[in-house]
């Protein structure tokens, strides 16, 4: 029959073992490093991301003005403009659109998924962007990752004499 002693210690060792085993997992990341991981929020099911989100974990600066609600996002020459209530926003020199506005809950700003995606992309040039299950992950690029730009082709010169219009009266 065991002792006491026996059990007191039983317990003891498997108590240390399942501490040991919670503080690894709470100290040791899900995520590499290198990933940031923007939380998406399901306000009356739609999905959101929070503009705070965006502005603290994320290298990117921006602006609110309270009494037009109106928000700017930047990142160097890059920007996205929103606007509380309606379901576009303006990044760089494209029109990103949702099905559902942009809305702000207790003075919190949330931005719609579906302008929040492309926004990040947009902003953050050399930065792999995707939404993975309720969170959408930004990982910065390799240096042998990042897209080249596309050659362009040089216009062909056109005369000066050519005619290009006809008007026939």
């Amino acid at each position: 029959m065991l002792k006491l002693q026996d059990i007191v210690k039983h317990i003891a060792c498997r108590v240390i073992l399942l501490l040991n085993i919670a503080f690894v997992l709470m100290y040791a990341s899900v995520y590499p490093d290198d990933i940031i991981r923007l939380p998406v929020r399901l306000v009356a099911s739609q999905a959101y991301i929070s503009e705070y989100d965006i502005r603290t974990l994320l290298p990117v600066q921006s602006s609110f003005d309270i009494l037009l609600q109106r928000g700017k996002v930047m990142r160097g020459p890059r920007f996205t403009i929103y606007t509380v209530g309606m379901s576009v926003a303006l990044a760089g020199d494209m029109l990103l659109r949702s099905e559902y506005p942009v809305t702000r809950i207790q003075g919190e700003v949330l931005i719609p998924v579906d302008i929040a995606l492309p926004m990040i992309t947009i902003l953050l040039e050399g930065y792999s962007v995707s939404l993975q299950g309720n969170s959408i992950m930004v990982k910065e690029k390799a240096a042998g990752e990042q897209e080249k730009p596309k050659e362009t082709k040089p216009l062909q010169h056109v005369s000066k004499d050519a005619m290009g219009l006809i008007v026939v009266d």
